[in-house]
């Protein structure tokens, strides 16, 4: 998982699901979690996608709570991280946070994915990664729309219309597919 060739660390992501589902939770926390962690900020954009849709096979296999303890926090984290080349850390976030939004239930999706994720990266000096939390937010959204609407409207909401009046004429256009979304 630490090759220098992108083709086999890619190799190695794309069999994590594979290994989880055979070796069985203890040994995937033990041997392969770091290894799935360690994708999701890899220097190749493929292998980062391939990691994200691990995340969900991950959370259907071993379930909500172990990705919340899991998994989740390192998400998190990256959304966090600042400086020359993070960015794309806080976009894989975003992007994970969009796709674990199907899986996770309500909860999680409005207490981490939105509000600890999603609402703060919409606010980001790079226009790129507040094209990704717009996305992010539409993807939550869906998800919350039958269980939680009051928090759309409060939360998410909002920082959509505040987006929709961005500079940038790419996140005006992303806030604006949310919201007609």
């Amino acid at each position: 998982a630490q090759d220098s060739q992108w083709r086999v660390r890619l190799a190695v992501v794309d069999t994590l699901p594979a290994y989880a589902t055979h070796l069985g939770m203890d040994i995937f926390n033990a041997r392969l979690k770091d290894v799935q962690a360690r994708a999701l900020s890899d220097s190749v954009a493929h292998i980062r996608e391939r990691a994200i849709a691990n995340l969900v096979d991950l959370a259907e296999l071993f379930g909500d709570q172990w990705m919340l303890e899991q998994m989740l926090p390192a998400v998190v984290e990256s959304s966090k991280q600042s400086g020359p080349n993070s960015y794309l850390g806080r976009i894989t976030s975003l992007q994970a946070a969009g796709s674990l939004a199907a899986v996770m239930p309500a909860s999680v999706v409005s207490e981490t994915l939105v509000t600890q994720i999603a609402v703060p990266l919409s606010r980001d000096r790079v226009a790129n990664v507040r094209i990704a939390a717009a996305d992010a937010l539409m993807q939550c959204s869906k998800k919350l729309e039958k269980e939680n609407p009051s928090f759309i409207k409060e939360n998410i909401r909002p920082v959509l219309v505040d987006l929709s009046k961005d500079s940038d004429t790419d996140v005006k256009f992303m806030a604006e597919l949310a919201l007609h979304a």
